[in-house]
């Protein structure tokens, strides 16, 4: 009797011991997954913080190119008061009655020796040119991203997170979320594809999901799969996103899906979006 009981007691020890290690193997992915997220961000913010820098060195060499133009126009301004050039040659030799013609001119106004601090102001306008525009890949905004493989089992409002990632051009999509952030302010055109597979033993499979931008129901797509079919939806939606609204596909906020989601070399399960503006 006594021999039963230590074996159910141990048995019972590692009943709860088992049970606490998948709790704290859940706790582990959880701050996994939390930690994926914070990297994620931390990189978007890093390309925002340099292309922020890119547009204030851009507006200082700008504006340091508008100074030295506004400079040298009120000198030229000063010195020629208005005349015309040959009256302005002729005043710049009072002790002549007539003007002077240009090869006094210059011997009698020959231009000071530029110091340090001029050839320095000199050098860096040389150097520094402002720029009309910027590149055109600072300008560019668009990302797109498919399923690796199979998707199945999927509840109500769960978020689809695309994992293979092949276009990331502005660092808005984050895979370990399935979010689009979007880094600057714009129209955007957002298109996703549904592969469905027949699984079950039911005649027919169907499967909902909708687009959500900044935490509204934006647009949806519907898919209905027969016994042993299998069949693909694309729906395409345009949208005015502002920097930092969030836009991500789900599966349906009511409409209990069924099937499952294929992906592979024969027809990816996609989800892409790109600035048009």
């Amino acid at each position: 009797m006594i021999g039963r009981c230590c074996t159910f007691l141990l048995l019972l020890s590692l009943f709860y011991f088992s049970e606490a290690v998948k709790a704290q193997s859940e706790e582990l992915a959880v701050l996994r997954k939390t930690l994926e997220d914070l990297t994620s961000t931390v990189h978007f913010q890093n390309k925002r913080l340099d292309a922020l820098q890119k547009i204030v060195l851009r507006q200082r060499m700008r504006a340091r190119d508008e100074y030295y133009c506004k400079s040298c126009k009120v000198h030229y301004n000063e010195w020629t008061k208005g005349s015309t050039l040959s009256e302005t040659l002729f005043n710049l030799n009072p002790n002549s009655k007539k003007a002077v013609n240009s090869s006094s001119f210059y011997q009698d106004n020959k231009p000071k020796p530029i110091g340090n601090a001029q050839k320095l102001q000199r050098k860096e306008r040389l150097l520094y040119q402002p720029s009309s525009a910027a590149s055109a890949e600072d300008n560019i905004v668009a990302f797109y991203a498919y399923f690796s493989a199979d998707v199945r089992s999927l509840g109500l409002s769960e978020t689809l997170k695309y994992d293979v990632v092949k276009t990331n051009q502005g660092s808005g999509y984050h895979p370990s979320s399935g979010v689009f952030i979007a880094p600057e302010e714009g129209y955007y055109v957002f298109t996703w594809t549904i592969r469905l597979y027949h699984y079950g033993d039911s005649t027919a499979e169907n499967f909902s999901t909708e687009l959500i931008v900044n935490g509204d129901v934006y647009g949806s797509a519907y898919l209905r799969a027969h016994l042993d079919d299998d069949d693909q939806s694309t729906a395409t939606a345009v949208a005015h996103v502002n920097e930092g609204e969030d836009v991500y596909v789900r599966t349906h906020s009511s409409y209990s899906s069924t099937g499952s989601i294929r992906s592979n070399t024969h027809g990816r399960s996609s989800f892409a979006g790109w600035k048009i503006n």
